[in-house]
Parts: C-alpha cells; sequence; structure tokens
C-alpha cells in the first residue's frame, strides 16, 4: 500500500509539472564588436526607431561608456535608449518560437531584463522616461527568479532513481519515513548541486546566447544569493542524512565533490557528459545506502547507478548539441564540439544502448524477469524515441526523460515482486 501510494504521488508530480518546463533554444552564433548586442535571427527588431542599426544587431552609435546602462548582457553591453528595441526583439523571438507550443511568451522573457535596466538607469540618472515603474510585486518576482534559477523541475530526474535505489536496497516494505528523508536529502542535494553549477559556470552563461539570460549573467540575482541557496540546499541535505543515519552524514561530501567537480570537466575533456552522469548515479547508490546502511552486496545498486549514469550522460549529450557553435567558438569542451552533433548523436545512442543493457543485466540478475521485463521494455523504447526525437530537444529532454526515469523505476518496483 505504501509502495502504491508514492508511486501514485510521484506520477501525479509528473503529469503537472512536465507541461510546464520553460523551452529553451539557441541561437547561431555570430561574432560581435564591444557595445553591440546580438539577436536571435528571427528577432524583429523595430529598425526604423534605430536608424544606422543592422537588422540582427543593436549597435549603440556614437560614445556609448557615459550611457552604459545594463552591462554583463550576453557579455556586451546595452545602451540606455535601446531597452524598448532588445525586450521587443527578444519578446518578439519568443514568440515565434514557442507561440505554437502553448507556452507563456511574457514569462518566457523575463520582463525583468528591462526592469533591472530601468532601475539601474535610475541610479545612473537616466531621462524620465527610460525610468518607468519595476515590477508590481517584487517578492513574487524574486521567488519566481528563485524558482527559475533552481529547476525545481528537474529533481523529476534524480527522484524516480533515488526511490528506486532505496527499493533495492530495503525492499518495497521500507518506512514511510525513510521515504520522507531520502526526499528531502534529495532536494536538498539537487538544490545545491544546480546551485553550484550555476556559480560556477556562470561567466560561461554570459557568453552563451542560450544561458545569458539565466539569473546570474542577468544580474537578476547575485552571486551571493547563489552562494546562500547553495548552503541552505546543502544544510537541508545534510540534516537529513543524518536523520537517516550518522554513517549517512559521514559520506554526505562524497555527492558534493562530485556536484562541485563535474562543472570544470567541459573545461578539460569533450567527455565531460559523463560527468554530470555520475552526479545523477550518485542517487540510486545513495538511496540503496540508506535503506542498508551497509556496502555488502553493493552489486545491483552499481548496475541501477551504471544505468542512470549513461542515461543522463546520453541525453546531456543530445542538450550539448543546442551549443555546438558556441563552445565550438569559445573553447568549451564538449561531444558535439569536438566530433559535430551527427558524431555526437551516435556517441549518444551508444551510451544509452549501454545503459539499458546494464538496467536489464541487474534484472536478469536479480529481479523477477517476467514482472519486471514489460517495464524494460518500455525504458527502451523511450530511449530509443528520445533518440529519433534528439532535433526536438524540449521534448526528448524534458517530457521524455521524466518518463525514462520513471519507468526504471517501474521496472526495480515490479522485479521486486515476488522475490
Amino acid at each position: 500500500m505504501k509502495v502504491r501510494i508514492v508511486m501514485a504521488s510521484l506520477i501525479t508530480v509528473v503529469v503537472g509539472c512536465s507541461d510546464q518546463v520553460p523551452l529553451e533554444r539557441t541561437a547561431p552564433a555570430s561574432s560581435s564588436e564591444p557595445g553591440e548586442i546580438v539577436l536571435p535571427p528571427s528577432a524583429k527588431v523595430p529598425r526604423a526607431s534605430l536608424p544606422g542599426f543592422t537588422p540582427d544587431t543593436i549597435r549603440p552609435e556614437g560614445m556609448i561608456a557615459p550611457d552604459t546602462l545594463f552591462e554583463g548582457f550576453g557579455g556586451f553591453v546595452l545602451a540606455t535608449a535601446d531597452i524598448p528595441a532588445v525586450v521587443d526583439g527578444y519578446r518578439q523571438y519568443y514568440r515565434d518560437e514557442h507561440g505554437n507550443r502553448g507556452s507563456n511568451v511574457e514569462g518566457a522573457v523575463d520582463p525583468r531584463l528591462a526592469d533591472t535596466a530601468k532601475r539601474r538607469a535610475a541610479r545612473r540618472g537616466a531621462p524620465p522616461e527610460v525610468v518607468a515603474e519595476t515590477t508590481a510585486n517584487p517578492e513574487t518576482g524574486r521567488v519566481r527568479s528563485y524558482g527559475r534559477f533552481l529547476r525545481v523541475e528537474h529533481t523529476l530526474f534524480s527522484l524516480p532513481m533515488l526511490f528506486a535505489g532505496v527499493f533495492l536496497g530495503g525492499g518495497l516494505d521500507v518506512s514511510g519515513r525513510l521515504l520522507l528523508l531520502v526526499l528531502v536529502a534529495g532536494v536538498g542535494a539537487r538544490t545545491a548541486a544546480l546551485a553550484l553549477n550555476r556559480i560556477i559556470d556562470r561567466r560561461i552563461d554570459a557568453t552563451n546566447p542560450r544561458t545569458a539570460e539565466r539569473e546570474l549573467p542577468r544580474g537578476v540575482m547575485s552571486v551571493t544569493e547563489a552562494r546562500v541557496l547553495a548552503i541552505a540546499g546543502t544544510a537541508v541535505y545534510a540534516v537529513a542524512a543524518w536523520a537517516v543515519a550518522p554513517i549517512c552524514l559521514t559520506l554526505a561530501p562524497i555527492p558534493l565533490a562530485v556536484f562541485i567537480g563535474y562543472p570544470y570537466l567541459k573545461r578539460f575533456t569533450p567527455w565531460c557528459h559523463l560527468g554530470v552522469g555520475l552526479g545523477l548515479a550518485m542517487a540510486p547508490l545513495g538511496g540503496w545506502f540508506a535503506a542498508r546502511l551497509s556496502f555488502a552486496d553493493v552489486g545491483p545498486p552499481l548496475l541501477l547507478a551504471g544505468f542512470t549514469l549513461g542515461w543522463v550522460a546520453g541525453f546531456d549529450v543530445i542538450y550539448a548539441t543546442l551549443d555546438q557553435a558556441h563552445d565550438q567558438a569559445a573553447g568549451i569542451r564538449s561531444l558535439p564540439a569536438r566530433y559535430g552533433w551527427r558524431g555526437a548523436l551516435a556517441i549518444s545512442r551508444g551510451i544509452h544502448g549501454v545503459a539499458w543493457l546494464l538496467l536489464a543485466a541487474l534484472v536478469v540478475w536479480r529481479l523477477n524477469v517476467m514482472l519486471a521485463l514489460p517495464f524494460v521494455l518500455i525504458v527502451g523504447a523511450l530511449l530509443v524515441w528520445e533518440q529519433r526525437k534528439a532535433h526536438d530537444v524540449d521534448l526528448a529532454f524534458f517530457r521524455i526523460n521524466v518518463w525514462v526515469g520513471f519507468a526504471a523505476l517501474a521496472v526495480v518496483v515490479a522485479g521486486l515482486i515476488g522475490t
């Protein structure tokens, strides 16, 4: 009964959240000069109000240093008079990109881009007509900023694997208290991991058209705020680990070391995607150990962790194809940057194939094959579908992947029945 309640709750969360994930798209890389804002090609800039500007860029004329308004936007500089054109251009871009997908256009282009610019303009003595009223409810805007920064919906990738590890280690009759503590620890660890990633990569994000709109590069959040969130997530994770057992707190720094280390891999190796996979592979291992409190018979959770590593690394390669042009220009190491998107996707398919074989091996070795087999096949079908839809990153990354995780959880739950 406990398992049914947990499964029903998790499925409800997925159904409620999977359609609300923001869509991110990249723009083709193009050269830029100091003082130039590079817009996506589809952005409709009101050129009549900006004489002398090119179709794809907004370039302030003359000396821009005294009138600089919004510094650090995408690594470039924006002049006071250009705020409406930039905001309108990006709004039109997202309207073109997402208008047929039912997304909230006004939310997709964060109006605080203009709000932040206007506040800075006021401090620098800009004309009154430029300094408009800021957000009507700044407290709500701040909460939304934190939500976007932490990407809470990404927790749906790790939670199924956390619970799969718990069930694999303790059986289907584990206590509700343990499940709750593991859930709290997972959310805290995920918060710390993403905050650390954003802090470490903030300068790279500022140069990438796809990520320049994130909270740190845009200045909507400060690095201090991000560090506070990272510390808070770490504290929640540590307290929950201690509540499970003191030995879990002793081992808690191991995942944190992985979270700190993997963002740096893109500086050194195109196989950095395996670092992302290793970070999420900590979930089933941690859940299993929380239930066992021992390293005895660690083979099955290692297979489950191997599946998680390969699954996550494979879809991270797909996601990285969005940044191929930027990574090649900026010297960022990734498989798409090294081998091109065709070669990278071929490697991604191979990684997913190995991941599926590891999951199948777990079933054959330790689980009820007859009951788990249908879900193993579903996982395989979802991975094939994800690869076939690699050109639609919104579908492949944000939607199909959620179901892969819950299908893998179903493999473990079904496979434990009767064992």
